[in-house]
C-alpha cells in the first residue's frame, strides 16, 4: 500500500538509490578490481574475470553470494600474472578487513606466521635448512618484507620439528577415528655411506570410503641388521601410533619377506589383535619388486648384446653428422619406423626396453651402417638381434603391467590379480615355444614367478572377489586357464578363505536384523495399535516357516547376485560406500581388503631397480631431523591436495548455481 502511494519520480529515485547502494556494496571488496559484473536473463548476475574471461555465479534476484570463490579463483587463475597482489589478496583475513586494512600495498605483517610459512616451504620443497643463511636468499626476503627478522639454521630446524609434532598429533587423531584396519608397507632407503633407513607407510580407507596413505615413520636401521630388528621396528611404529589393534597386513620388498617378520611379532599381535585368517595373509611381498627382479635377470642373460646395441645407439646420437648419415641410410632402405632411437637410463629398465624396441626397427640400418661408415664397429649379429626380438616380446607384458600400476595414483588391491594373471599366462605360453633361444632364460624366470604366485595368489584372489564386476567368477575363470583340471581345488581354497574371513568380521561387527524377523516400529509390546484381521494363524505359519528356513548371509547374497557392468569409470570404493547399508559386514571386510598395499614402491618408481638413496644433504642430517622432514613433507602435501580438491569442489558448486 505504501508502494502504491509513491509517485513515479519517487519510484525512480528509490530505484536509483537502491542501484547506487548495490553498486557501493560491490566496490567495497577489492576483488572487483579483477572482475566485472554482468546481468543475464532472469536477473542472474555473474562475475567475469578480467584475465581469463571465465564467469562465476554471484547472485540471482535478491540473493547475493559472497566473494570467497572469486578470491580463490584469483589464486589459481592461469592468466593472472600479478602474483604479489594475488597472494596478498588470498592471505587477507576477515580481521584485517574489520580493522580497515584493505590496502594491498600495506598488508598486516605477522612474524610468527612468516616463520611458519618459511619452515613449510623448506619442508615441502626439500630445501636445505642452510638456505636461511644464504646471503642471496636473505637479500631476496628483505626486499619483499624488510620487517621480517631472518632466523638461523638451528631456529628454522626447530620450526620444522614443531610443524612435524603438530601434524603428527592431527594424524594420530585421524587414525583413531578410521573404522577399519591399516595396512603397512615398508621400503628401504640407503645413504651414500650405506647406512640404511626404513620408511613405513600406512594405507587405509577413511570414513568416507576414500583410500588414504600416510608416511608414519622413517627410521634408521641398526647395524648389523637382524631378522628380529625388523619386528622391533614394526612394533615400535604400531605402539607409537597406538594402532596395534588396527593392523591388517605388512607388505615388504623381496629382501625382507623370507621369515624376516619373526614369530615374536605375530605372537605379540595375536594377543592384542585378531589377525586376518590367523595370519595367513599377514605378510605380502611387493609384486613390483618381484617383477623388476625377474626382468633384471632376463636382461642380464643377454647383457653383452644389450651393450652392443647401447653403444650403437650412442654412436649414432653422438654427433649431428652421424645422425644425419644414419637417417639417410634408413630412408634409402625404406624402413617404416615411427620410433626414435633413444638411450636408456641406468637403474630404470623400462628405458632399456624402449631402447631395444626402437633399435629393433632399425636393425637393418645398423647392419648396413658398417659398410657406409668405417668408424662404426660392433654391430649385433643376426642371432643377437633374434635374442633381442624374443626378449622384447617377453618384456612387453611386464612393461605393460608395471606401466598400468604406475598410472594409478591410489591403487586398490583388486587391480593386481588381473595383471599378474596375464603374466602367468604369458610365461606359460612362452615356455611351450619351440624357439631354443628363449627356453633356458624363461624357464628360470617362470620358476621365480611361480613361487610368488603360489605364496600370494590367495590374497590377490580375495581382493578381486571384492570387485562386484568380477567376484569369484573371474577367479574361477583365471584358475581354469592356469591350473586346468585342478582349478576346482585351488578355487575351493579361495572361497573357503573368504568364508572364514567373513565369519571373522561377522563375529566382530553386529549384523543387520534378518528380513524375516523385522517388524519395524511394531516390534514393541507397548504399541497401542495392533492389527487384528483374523489371520493370526497365518502369521504363526509365516513365523514357523521363516524359522525353518536358513537366512542367506551377506556373502552368499553378494556372490549370487549378477556381476556389475564393467566400465572404465568404475569407483569400487564408492560402490561399497553405497552398498554399505545392504552389506554392513561385507563392506567392512571389503574396506580392509581393498586397502592392502600390494607394492611398496611409489608410482613414479615402479620401474626402478637401483633402490632409493638419500642425497648428500639429507644424509648429513640427524636421523630425527630426517624423519621429521620426510614425514611432515608427506603430510603437508596431502593437506595441499585436500585444499585444492575443496577449492575445485566449491568452484564447481558455484558455477552450477546459475546453470
Amino acid at each position: 500500500m505504501i508502494v502504491a502511494m509513491l509517485s513515479e519520480k519517487d519510484t525512480v529515485t528509490l530505484g536509483t538509490q537502491q542501484s547506487s547502494s548495490s553498486k557501493r556494496r560491490k566496490t567495497t571488496s577489492i576483488v572487483w578490481e579483477h572482475f566485472t559484473m554482468e546481468t543475464f536473463i532472469g536477473g542472474c548476475r555473474k562475475a567475469r574475470c578480467k584475465y581469463c574471461l571465465h564467469t562465476f555465479a554471484f547472485g540471482n534476484g535478491a540473493k547475493q553470494l559472497g566473494t570467497s570463490h572469486l578470491k580463490r579463483h584469483l589464486g589459481i587463475c592461469p592468466k593472472n600474472r600479478n602474483s604479489d597482489r594475488k597472494q596478498e589478496l588470498l592471505t587477507l583475513t576477515p580481521k584485517d578487513k574489520n580493522e580497515g586494512n584493505t590496502s594491498l600495498s600495506n598488508p598486516k605483517f605477522d612474524q610468527s606466521r612468516s616463520r611458519e610459512d618459511l619452515a613449510r616451504m623448506i619442508i615441502l620443497h626439500e630445501y636445505p635448512l642452510s638456505v636461511v643463511e644464504h646471503p642471496a636468499f636473505i637479500n631476496f626476503v628483505q626486499s619483499l618484507q624488510p620487517r621480517f627478522k631472518m632466523v638461523n639454521q638451528a631456529t628454522v630446524r626447530d620450526d620444522c620439528l614443531a610443524i612435524y609434532q603438530k601434524e603428527k598429533q592431527s594424524l594420530m587423531q585421524l587414525l583413531q577415528t578410521i573404522p577399519g584396519r591399516i595396512s603397512l608397507s615398508l621400503d628401504k632407503w640407503t645413504t651414500e655411506e650405506t647406512l640404511e633407513y626404513m620408511r613405513i607407510t600406512g594405507h587405509f580407507v577413511d570414513c568416507d570410503f576414500k583410500l588414504q596413505k600416510r608416511v608414519l615413520n622413517f627410521t634408521m636401521l641398526p647395524y648389523p641388521f637382524t631378522r628380529n630388528d625388523l619386528s622391533d621396528v614394526i612394533l615400535t611404529c604400531l605402539t607409537d601410533w597406538n594402532i596395534l589393534t588396527k593392523l591388517s597386513t605388512v607388505t615388504l620388498d623381496r629382501h625382507h619377506t623370507d621369515d624376516c617378520i619373526g614369530s615374536n611379532l605375530k605372537d605379540c599381535l595375536s594377543s592384542k589383535n585378531m589377525l586376518l585368517l590367523s595370519g595367513r595373509v599377514f605378510n605380502v611381498c611387493c609384486c613390483a619388486d618381484v617383477l623388476n627382479l625377474i626382468v633384471q635377470d632376463g636382461l642380464e642373460a643377454i647383457n653383452d648384446v644389450i651393450h652392443k646395441i647401447r653403444e650403437s645407439v650412442k654412436y649414432v646420437k653422438a654427433s649431428q653428422a652421424h645422425e644425419q648419415n644414419f637417417s639417410k641410410l634408413f630412408q634409402q632402405l625404406e624402413i617404416p619406423s615411427k620410433k626414435d632411437l633413444c638411450l636408456d637410463v641406468q637403474g630404470e629398465w623400462n628405458t632399456t626396453f624402449l631402447m631395444l624396441e626402437a633399435a629393433l626397427e632399425f636393425k637393418q640400418a645398423f647392419s648396413c651402417l658398417g659398410s657406409h661408415d668405417s668408424n662404426y664397429e660392433g654391430a649385433p649379429s643376426e642371432d643377437e638381434w633374434k635374442k633381442v626380438e624374443v626378449l622384447c616380446i617377453y618384456l612387453k607384458v611386464f612393461y605393460d603391467v608395471l606401466r598400468a600400476f604406475s598410472e594409478v595414483t591410489h591403487p586398490t588391491a583388486n587391480l593386481y590379480f588381473h595383471e599378474l594373471w596375464k603374466i602367468h599366462m604369458h610365461l606359460n605360453h612362452t615356455v611351450t615355444s619351440p624357439d631354443i633361444v628363449i627356453i633356458p632364460v624363461i624357464r628360470n624366470l617362470q620358476d621365480k614367478f611361480d613361487k610368488y604366485w603360489r605364496e600370494y595368489s590367495l590374497v590377490l584372489a580375495i581382493a578381486v572377489s571384492m570387485d562386484p564386476r568380477f567376484k569369484m567368477k573371474f577367479v574361477e575363470f583365471s584358475f581354469s586357464k592356469v591350473y586346468g583340471t585342478n582349478a576346482f581345488m585351488y578355487t575351493r581354497v579361495v572361497i573357503e578363505a573368504i568364508r572364514d574371513l567373513y565369519s571373522q568380521y561377522a563375529r566382530n561387527i553386529p549384523g543387520p536384523v534378518p528380513l524375516a524377523t523385522y517388524n519395524g516400529d511394531q516390534s514393541s509390546s507397548n504399541n497401542s495399535f495392533q492389527i487384528n484381521d483374523g489371520l493370526q494363524d497365518f502369521d504363526q505359519f509365516l513365523s514357523e516357516l521363516s524359522g525353518s528356513q536358513q537366512t542367506k548371509s551377506e556373502l552368499d547374497q553378494y556372490l549370487e547376485e549378477p556381476l556389475f557392468p564393467r566400465n572404465q569409470e568404475f569407483d569400487i570404493l564408492r560402490w561399497w560406500k553405497m552398498s554399505a547399508p545392504k552389506y554392513p559386514v561385507l563392506s567392512e571386510m571389503a574396506r580392509d581388503i581393498l586397502a592392502i598395499r600390494v607394492t611398496t614402491v611409489d608410482s613414479e618408481s615402479m620401474f626402478n631397480t637401483g633402490g632409493k638413496v638419500l642425497d648428500q644433504y639429507q644424509s648429513s642430517l640427524s636421523p630425527e631431523t630426517i624423519e621429521a622432514l620426510i614425514c611432515a613433507r608427506d603430510w603437508l602435501h596431502h593437506e595441499l591436495e585436500t585444499s585444492l580438491d575443496t577449492v575445485v569442489s566449491d568452484f564447481d558448486k558455484n558455477i552450477g548455481l546459475c546453470s
